[in-house]
C-alpha cells in the first residue's frame, strides 16, 4: 500500500504543472482556479470519507500561502522552465521542513538530534 501511495504521489505531483508548459496560460488566474478547485474537491471527499471531523480554520492560512504560490506557477515556468521551477520549490520545501524541525521554527518545538552532521 505504501509503495502504491508513493507511486500515485510521484505521478500526481510530478505531472500537475505540465499543462502550464504545453499551453499558453496568459496570466494564470484560470489555471490557479482550476488547480484550487481540484484540491478543494479532493479535500472535501477526504473530509467526508473520514467522518466530517472538526474543521480547523487556522489551517486555511496554509491554503492561502499555497494558493499564492500556485498563482506564481505560470510566470515561473514560462521564465525559468518546469525543471528549474520544480527544483527551487522542492529545495525550498525541504529546507523549510528541515529548519522547522532542527531549530524549532513556526511554532514547532525543537527536535534534538544525536549527530547533527547526519541531519545536515
Amino acid at each position: 500500500v505504501g509503495y502504491l501511495c508513493c507511486l500515485v504521489s510521484v505521478v500526481g505531483f510530478g505531472s500537475n504543472y505540465i499543462p502550464v508548459k504545453r499551453v499558453d496560460v496568459k496570466d494564470g488566474v484560470f489555471f490557479s482556479l482550476c488547480l484550487s478547485c481540484g484540491v478543494f474537491l479532493v479535500g472535501l471527499v477526504q473530509w467526508a470519507a473520514f467522518g466530517f471531523y472538526r474543521f480547523e480554520p487556522f489551517a486555511m492560512l496554509g491554503g492561502v500561502v499555497w494558493a499564492v504560490g500556485n498563482a506564481c506557477v505560470p510566470f515561473i515556468i514560462q521564465r525559468c522552465g518546469l525543471g528549474a521551477g520544480q527544483l527551487v520549490w522542492s529545495v525550498t520545501n525541504m529546507l523549510t521542513g528541515w529548519a522547522c524541525g532542527t531549530f524549532g521554527l513556526l511554532g514547532k518545538s525543537k527536535d534534538t538530534v544525536e549527530h547533527f552532521g547526519v541531519n545536515c
